[in-house]
Formats: C-alpha cells, sequence, structure tokens
C-alpha cells in the first residue's frame, strides 16, 4: 500500500467524491468510485496503470479506513459498515415504486448480483418489471388460500401450474405468476414457497402446504423426479426440473444427490 502515493488534493478530492455520494444516497459503491476517479483525476490511473478497479479501491480503503466504513464493495460512513444485503433492502424500502431496469442498474453500479431476498422482503413484486411499497399490499389472505387450495390438491404444486386467477380475490393489482410467488412467500398462512430464490426473469418453485411434510426444496425434487416418466440422468433431470417450473435454469449444485435419492425411491416402488 505504501508505494501508492496520492497528494493531498487528490486525497481531499476523493473524500469529498465520497460524502458527496454517502450525503446523496447513504453510500458509495467502490466500482463507481474508480469510475468517477478515472473521469475526475485520470493522473491516479495514469501513474498506476498496473492498478485494478479492486486493488485501487482497496488502497484508499486503507488510506481512508479512519474516515469512511469499507465493506465488501460498499463505502459507507465512518462506522456504519454496510453490506450489499443493506443497500438492497435500504432501495427497496425507500422507493414507492421502482423497476427491474432499476435494481439492474443498482447491480451494474455496485459490480453484484441482485440481492432479491432482500428487495422482496420490503417491496411487493407485481409484475416481472414493477415493485411498489410493501404497505400497498391488500391480500384476503382466507380467500387466497382458498383459491390455491383448488389447484393445489395434494402436498405441493409448481408455481406455473396456476395461471388463471379467475377465482383469486382483488388483490389490488391484477394477477400474475410474480405476485402469486410474492404472495406464496411472504403472506399466506397455508402454503409456503420452497425454491432456490427469487430471479429476475421467472417465477419458479413449489406452492407447499405447510402441513405436508415437505421442508425444504431437496425433497420436492427427489419426490418430482422419482415420480416422473423420465430417465434419471443429469441432463434430462434438468431439463424436465426447468419445463416444470421448479427451476428457472438448468443448474442445480444437489442435483447428483436428487438423482441418486430418486432412483432409490423409484426402486422402492417398481
Amino acid at each position: 500500500m505504501n508505494i501508492i502515493h496520492f497528494t493531498q488534493q487528490e486525497i481531499d478530492t476523493i473524500i469529498e467524491m465520497i460524502q458527496h455520494s454517502i450525503d446523496d444516497k447513504g453510500y458509495m459503491g467502490g466500482k463507481e468510485l474508480t469510475n468517477t476517479i478515472e473521469v475526475k483525476i485520470p493522473a491516479i490511473i495514469e501513474r498506476y496503470p498496473f492498478l485494478s478497479w479492486l486493488g485501487l479501491r482497496d488502497v484508499i480503503a486503507y488510506k481512508l479506513q479512519d474516515v469512511f466504513s469499507f465493506k465488501g464493495k460498499i463505502i459507507s460512513a465512518y462506522g456504519q459498515d454496510l453490506s450489499m444485503s443493506d443497500i438492497f433492502a435500504y432501495f427497496a424500502e425507500h422507493h414507492k415504486h421502482f423497476t427491474l431496469e432499476q435494481l439492474n442498474s443498482l447491480k451494474k453500479d455496485l459490480d453484484t448480483p441482485i440481492y432479491f431476498d432482500d428487495v422482496y422482503e420490503n417491496s411487493l413484486r407485481i409484475n416481472k418489471d414493477d415493485f411498489v411499497s410493501r404497505d400497498r399490499a391488500s391480500f384476503d389472505i382466507e380467500a387466497t388460500d382458498e383459491a390455491i387450495s383448488r389447484f393445489c390438491t395434494g402436498d405441493y404444486i409448481p408455481l406455473q401450474m396456476i395461471s388463471f386467477f379467475g377465482s383469486f380475490p382483488d388483490a389490488n393489482f391484477p394477477w400474475n405468476g410474480f405476485l402469486l410467488e410474492h404472495y406464496v412467500a411472504k403472506f399466506s398462512k397455508k402454503f409456503k414457497l420452497l425454491h432456490i430464490g427469487f430471479n429476475a426473469s421467472r417465477p419458479v418453485g413449489a406452492i407447499v402446504k405447510r402441513n405436508s411434510c415437505y421442508n425444504d426444496f431437496d425433497e420436492v425434487i427427489v419426490m418430482e423426479l422419482a415420480t416422473s416418466q423420465i430417465p434419471l440422468d443429469r441432463e434430462n433431470a434438468l431439463q424436465y426440473l426447468v419445463d416444470s417450473g421448479l427451476l428457472a435454469r438448468k443448474k442445480y449444485k444437489g442435483i447428483e444427490q436428487a438423482l441418486l435419492r430418486a432412483k432409490i425411491q423409484r426402486s422402492r416402488k417398481g
């Protein structure tokens, strides 16, 4: 760190840039800082062309550790230690309406994946592109759970199997897969959502009765594969799980173990 030298004027300018961002929105992203330095203090980049943006950010963190808090890629007020999840939670909580495009912009600025769990915890997703304040949720929980029960006659049902919402009560917003996903995950009393996570493009997972024997998503995956008619190999299994709406893409870290358990279950029945 000591081989990298900034002039006092450069230090003062960097402090001013960071403080301005914190005053404006409560934090500054590390990539955002280095991008701003490239524009406003290009002499630093010219002097140290071997520094990556992360390397430059780490140097600044070392030199200004007594001025600001540096946690991961987030710079915040001294002693605050904001994390990426904190930023997405704060963003969702403090916007009455925002879009997926805005989340993607935040993702780009911070050079990080979108922390959808924190977004869903502090807002309400009403369709693929739009999120609103959580206090705008207006669900008739008993009637909505009853409507879901007409589709989920067993212990669980893939989320995408519910695509007709004629029997669903008014919820202030038109029903669709994303609103249903959020309702089951955060509001329902009779059902829970088991999945590997929320994502940008598609509502996926299983709607599961709370009083069923299924406690985690792996158990649903195993049962779904065991009772299917497909050959139990990796490629067929992943394609089947995507087609059935349990996965958004052909990627599941527990697939090999799930296939093994599904083969055992299938052999016991057959």
